[in-house]
């Protein structure tokens, strides 16, 4: 009993000093250690901390050669200061403290000479990526937190990956095993069988323990090390709108060729490097040799689009995604549109957005109108009536809106992995492509226009007036939202 208490106390002091996270969140820990103080330090070590899995990645890091690919964030930021890099067209000439701060922080290099399509919908995202998959000739790197292998489109991916690995490439897929419960690894044994490799997130239950409420969130496709894909959009029926409980389904991703590539497949190299050194049996290939480095690290010129990939998790010592989202709504002096499927910021994000407003940017924030999970709906809802006391509109998606999109000025646009909400910023490995390209982000702004003129906007009448059990809902569960 003792050392329960002992361990409580300790775990308390820890956050109150050594926690670098938002007051919110410490105060929600602290809440548990004095209603459940038996358990309130098992709690926080399984579900909270995220100093262990810092230390984790530091002890198991991919071969120092991959630095040799690309430049470093030390080269980057000089070329920025000095002028390398051509900042005075398609509106990026006053986006380059934003590109810094995402350099300095997330050491997320800017790159040029890239291409970057928009895609709006599952079915866009799908018939693109399965034409890229077939045209394969080396590498096939997939990262997903759902892979519905028993729908139709998981289907008809897998049966691709096995087709492709039969003929020789190399195809390597990690899944998160809590984003789906229904995907087995024996799903994937005829992968396996025809000579791909796969991890689940965590591959390892007994070493991988200390790690259960992280979830592996992003997604990311890399072919041939020339072609990537990011966004919201996973492998599933019901991201296109088959679900009949929460459709239509709205969904946005990028599809993105040119050096950037390169960073992308950077992280799934680091995520399979960390995956393969916390696996019972891990693959004798390894990702990071320097021929397999040779043959997936490609760098190449397709167009004139700046980018910067912006990755994020629990092991990082700052929520990098979240300090993009706040540089660009500091940095907005016209506009910003947000969309997102979970709104629950923390009060510094919430009070950036206020003193955008009141600056005069336009600011709108669209969410669904169909929620996919109840309780997230509330404190989501809880905070859009912030928003409306500040005279910002908000607007509710007539379907299930899950993009994960910013889009600022006609300069800069966000479309990634990573919702506004405190677990994604603190718990989720999240990334994000920030794309600076004038006609990428008035492509975003119709968009967002589009989904508009479809949506209902949220009024003050109608938020005052939701049902009383509503109303409990929210001010109870936003208390626990930093835990969730």
């Amino acid at each position: 009993m003792f050392l329960l208490y002992f361990f409580n106390v300790m775990a308390a002091i820890s956050i109150l000093f050594f926690r670098k996270k938002q007051v919110g969140s410490t105060l929600a820990w602290l809440l548990v250690f004095a209603f459940v103080p038996w358990l309130g330090f098992l709690l926080y070590f399984f579900l909270g901390s995220t100093r262990k899995l810092q230390l984790f990645r530091r002890w198991f890091r991919p071969n120092p050669r991959l630095a040799e690919y690309g430049p470093s964030p030390g080269e980057n930021a000089r070329a920025l200061l000095s002028g390398q890099f051509n900042l005075s067209s398609q509106g990026r000439e006053g986006c380059r403290d934003l590109m810094l701060l995402n350099l300095q922080g997330a050491g997320a290099v800017y790159t040029q000479g890239n291409s970057a399509r928009l895609l709006v919908d599952a079915e866009k995202k799908y018939e693109s990526l399965f034409r890229d998959i077939e045209e394969a000739q080396e590498t096939i790197h997939v990262l997903y937190f759902i892979f519905k292998t028993q729908d139709e489109c998981g289907r008809k991916l897998l049966d691709l990956l096995v087709r492709k690995a039969r003929q020789g490439v190399k195809v390597r897929v990690i899944y998160d095993t809590l984003g789906c419960l229904k995907t087995h690894r024996v799903d994937f044994d005829p992968l396996i069988q025809a000579g791909g490799m796969v991890y689940g997130y965590l591959p390892s239950p007994l070493r991988t323990v200390l790690q259960v409420n992280y979830r592996m969130h992003r997604k990311m496709v890399i072919i041939d090390g020339k072609v990537a894909y990011t966004g919201g959009i996973n492998i599933g029926d019901d991201y296109l709108g088959k679900d009949k409980r929460i459709t239509p389904w709205r969904d946005t991703s990028v599809r993105l060729t040119g050096p950037c590539v390169q960073q992308v497949q950077r992280q799934f190299i680091r995520d399979w490097v960390f995956l393969d050194s916390q696996a019972a049996r891990p693959y004798v290939e390894k990702i990071d040799s320097s021929q397999s480095l040779e043959q997936c690290m490609k760098e190449e010129n397709t167009g004139q689009v700046g980018v910067q990939i912006v990755s994020s998790g629990p092991d990082s010592l700052y929520p990098y995604t979240k300090e993009s989202y706040l540089g660009m709504i500091t940095r907005a002096r016209r506009y910003l549109y947000i969309q997102t499927p979970y709104f629950i910021p923390d009060d510094t994000l919430l009070t950036a957005l206020r003193c955008a407003s009141r600056a005069g940017v336009d600011v709108r924030l669209m969410i669904p109108g169909v929620p996919d999970k109840a309780y997230a709906y509330h404190v989501t809802i809880w905070h859009a009536g912030e928003l409306l006391r500040w005279g910002i509109p908000v607007y509710r998606y007539p379907g299930f809106l899950h993009a994960k999109t910013f889009v600022m000025d006609d300069m800069v646009a966000s479309i990634g992995s990573t919702n506004l909400d405190i677990r994604s910023f603190d718990l989720d490995y999240e990334l994000n492509a920030l794309v600076y390209d004038r006609d990428f982000a008035l492509e975003c702004r119709k968009v967002f226009l589009q989904d508009q003129e479809k949506s209902r906007r949220l009024t003050r009448e109608e938020y005052q007036s939701r049902p009383l059990p509503d109303k409990v809902k929210a001010g109870l569960l936003r208390l626990v939202a930093p835990l969730l």
